[in-house]
Protein backbone atom coordinates (compact mmCIF):
# COMPACT_ATOMS: atom_id res chain seq x y z
CA UNK A 1 0.00 0.00 0.00
CA UNK A 2 1.78 3.68 -0.91
CA UNK A 3 1.06 6.37 1.88
CA UNK A 4 -0.04 10.01 0.61
CA UNK A 5 0.36 13.04 3.17
CA UNK A 6 -2.46 15.64 1.77
CA UNK A 7 -1.51 19.06 3.85
CA UNK A 8 -3.49 22.31 2.84
CA UNK A 9 -2.65 25.06 3.68
CA UNK A 10 -4.00 29.01 3.63
CA UNK A 11 -6.61 30.55 5.63
CA UNK A 12 -4.97 32.88 7.54
CA UNK A 13 -5.55 36.66 7.39
CA UNK A 14 -8.59 39.06 6.34
CA UNK A 15 -9.32 37.62 2.80
CA UNK A 16 -7.51 34.74 2.31
CA UNK A 17 -8.90 31.69 0.58
CA UNK A 18 -9.11 28.27 3.04
CA UNK A 19 -8.46 26.27 0.05
CA UNK A 20 -6.38 23.86 1.33
CA UNK A 21 -7.88 23.43 4.85
CA UNK A 22 -11.25 23.17 2.74
CA UNK A 23 -9.45 19.72 0.63
CA UNK A 24 -8.43 18.55 4.05
CA UNK A 25 -11.71 18.85 5.84
CA UNK A 26 -13.46 16.98 2.55
CA UNK A 27 -10.64 13.73 2.64
CA UNK A 28 -11.05 13.11 6.03
CA UNK A 29 -14.67 14.24 6.96
CA UNK A 30 -13.61 16.64 9.53
CA UNK A 31 -15.44 20.31 9.78
CA UNK A 32 -12.78 23.10 10.42
CA UNK A 33 -14.53 25.05 13.40
CA UNK A 34 -17.00 24.27 15.66
CA UNK A 35 -18.51 21.17 13.93
CA UNK A 36 -20.29 23.61 11.45
CA UNK A 37 -20.02 22.47 7.99
CA UNK A 38 -17.24 23.81 5.78
CA UNK A 39 -19.04 25.54 2.81
CA UNK A 40 -18.71 23.82 -0.81
CA UNK A 41 -18.28 20.47 0.67
CA UNK A 42 -19.83 17.86 -1.04
CA UNK A 43 -22.66 15.78 0.28
CA UNK A 44 -21.49 13.12 3.16
CA UNK A 45 -22.11 10.24 0.17
CA UNK A 46 -19.01 11.61 -1.44
CA UNK A 47 -16.02 8.83 -2.16
CA UNK A 48 -12.95 10.11 -0.81
CA UNK A 49 -11.25 6.34 -0.68
CA UNK A 50 -8.57 4.73 -3.19
CA UNK A 51 -7.93 1.06 -2.52
CA UNK A 52 -4.02 0.09 -2.18
CA UNK A 53 -3.42 4.21 -1.29
CA UNK A 54 -3.30 5.66 2.80
CA UNK A 55 -4.17 8.51 3.14
CA UNK A 56 -2.62 10.99 5.91
CA UNK A 57 -4.51 15.10 5.77
CA UNK A 58 -3.42 17.87 7.52
CA UNK A 59 -3.67 21.27 7.62
CA UNK A 60 -0.08 21.23 8.88
CA UNK A 61 3.26 19.74 7.71
CA UNK A 62 4.45 17.39 10.90
CA UNK A 63 8.02 17.44 10.55
CA UNK A 64 7.99 13.98 11.04
CA UNK A 65 6.39 13.47 7.63
CA UNK A 66 9.97 14.51 6.37
CA UNK A 67 12.14 12.46 8.29
CA UNK A 68 14.18 10.53 5.92
CA UNK A 69 12.42 6.71 7.32
CA UNK A 70 8.75 8.48 7.18
CA UNK A 71 7.78 6.07 3.95
CA UNK A 72 6.00 8.32 2.32
CA UNK A 73 5.50 7.62 -1.40
CA UNK A 74 4.06 11.04 -2.55
CA UNK A 75 3.40 14.56 -0.84
CA UNK A 76 0.50 16.32 -2.08
CA UNK A 77 0.56 20.28 -1.02
CA UNK A 78 -2.84 22.24 -1.55
CA UNK A 79 -2.24 26.52 -0.96
CA UNK A 80 -3.75 29.50 -2.11
CA UNK A 81 -1.55 31.88 -3.11
CA UNK A 82 -1.78 35.87 -4.32
CA UNK A 83 0.29 35.91 -7.09
CA UNK A 84 -1.81 38.72 -8.92
CA UNK A 85 -3.24 36.17 -11.55
CA UNK A 86 -6.62 35.34 -12.61
CA UNK A 87 -8.59 34.50 -9.04
CA UNK A 88 -9.65 30.53 -9.35
CA UNK A 89 -6.82 29.97 -11.41
CA UNK A 90 -4.98 26.51 -10.54
CA UNK A 91 -1.25 25.56 -11.16
CA UNK A 92 0.00 22.57 -10.57
CA UNK A 93 3.35 21.71 -9.80
CA UNK A 94 5.56 18.54 -10.03
CA UNK A 95 8.63 17.63 -8.85
CA UNK A 96 10.06 14.25 -8.61
CA UNK A 97 12.84 13.77 -6.40
CA UNK A 98 15.97 11.51 -6.36
CA UNK A 99 17.04 11.76 -2.43
CA UNK A 100 16.69 14.32 -0.13
CA UNK A 101 16.29 18.04 -1.37
CA UNK A 102 16.74 17.55 -4.67
CA UNK A 103 14.66 18.49 -7.88
CA UNK A 104 14.69 16.52 -11.07
CA UNK A 105 17.96 17.02 -12.85
CA UNK A 106 18.04 19.69 -15.25
CA UNK A 107 15.43 21.99 -13.35
CA UNK A 108 15.98 25.06 -11.21
CA UNK A 109 14.23 24.95 -7.25
CA UNK A 110 11.23 27.41 -8.09
CA UNK A 111 10.10 29.58 -5.00
CA UNK A 112 7.31 29.43 -3.02
CA UNK A 113 6.40 25.90 -1.45
CA UNK A 114 7.95 24.03 -4.02
CA UNK A 115 11.78 26.37 -3.52
CA UNK A 116 10.84 25.44 0.55
CA UNK A 117 10.45 21.86 -0.37
CA UNK A 118 13.78 21.73 -1.48
CA UNK A 119 16.26 22.03 1.50
CA UNK A 120 14.14 19.06 2.91
CA UNK A 121 13.69 15.49 3.24
CA UNK A 122 10.95 14.90 0.68
CA UNK A 123 9.31 11.36 -0.68
CA UNK A 124 9.77 10.16 -4.32
CA UNK A 125 7.04 12.97 -5.44
CA UNK A 126 5.83 15.94 -4.48
CA UNK A 127 2.70 17.39 -5.63
CA UNK A 128 1.58 20.88 -5.00
CA UNK A 129 -1.67 22.85 -6.33
CA UNK A 130 -1.73 26.42 -6.14
CA UNK A 131 -4.94 28.16 -6.13
CA UNK A 132 -4.43 32.41 -6.88
CA UNK A 133 -6.59 34.07 -4.71
CA UNK A 134 -5.95 37.41 -6.82
CA UNK A 135 -4.57 40.76 -5.15
CA UNK A 136 -4.25 41.61 -1.98
CA UNK A 137 -5.82 45.28 -1.66
CA UNK A 138 -9.17 43.89 -1.34
CA UNK A 139 -11.01 44.72 -4.59
CA UNK A 140 -12.96 43.05 -6.25
CA UNK A 141 -16.68 41.16 -5.73
CA UNK A 142 -16.15 39.03 -2.02
CA UNK A 143 -19.37 37.30 -3.43
CA UNK A 144 -17.78 36.61 -7.05
CA UNK A 145 -14.51 36.08 -5.09
CA UNK A 146 -16.43 33.70 -2.54
CA UNK A 147 -18.22 31.66 -6.02
CA UNK A 148 -14.65 31.63 -7.45
CA UNK A 149 -12.93 30.00 -4.38
CA UNK A 150 -16.00 27.60 -3.81
CA UNK A 151 -15.52 26.37 -7.61
CA UNK A 152 -11.39 26.17 -6.92
CA UNK A 153 -12.18 23.72 -3.55
CA UNK A 154 -13.98 21.52 -6.07
CA UNK A 155 -11.88 21.56 -8.75
CA UNK A 156 -8.77 20.84 -6.50
CA UNK A 157 -10.41 18.25 -4.64
CA UNK A 158 -10.91 16.27 -7.94
CA UNK A 159 -7.33 16.51 -9.24
CA UNK A 160 -6.13 15.29 -5.58
CA UNK A 161 -8.53 12.15 -6.10
CA UNK A 162 -7.46 11.84 -9.48
CA UNK A 163 -3.58 11.75 -8.44
CA UNK A 164 -4.82 9.20 -5.68
CA UNK A 165 -6.03 7.28 -8.70
CA UNK A 166 -3.03 7.47 -10.86
CA UNK A 167 -0.79 6.59 -8.11
CA UNK A 168 -2.98 3.20 -7.30
CA UNK A 169 -3.05 2.66 -10.79
CA UNK A 170 0.76 2.62 -11.22
CA UNK A 171 1.35 0.66 -7.99
CA UNK A 172 -1.52 -2.37 -9.70
CA UNK A 173 0.96 -1.84 -12.81
CA UNK A 174 4.22 -2.59 -11.12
Amino acid sequence: MLTVAVVGSGGAGPGAWDVGPRIVARLTGDRLTGGQPVPGQRASGEQTHVEGVQVLASTDLPVRLLSADSGLDELIMVESTRAGGTPGSIRQSVMETHGPGRPEPGTTAPGGVMGALTSLHLPPRVVVFSVEAGLEDGSGDGEATSVLADRAVDEVFDLVIAELRRLDASQRLA
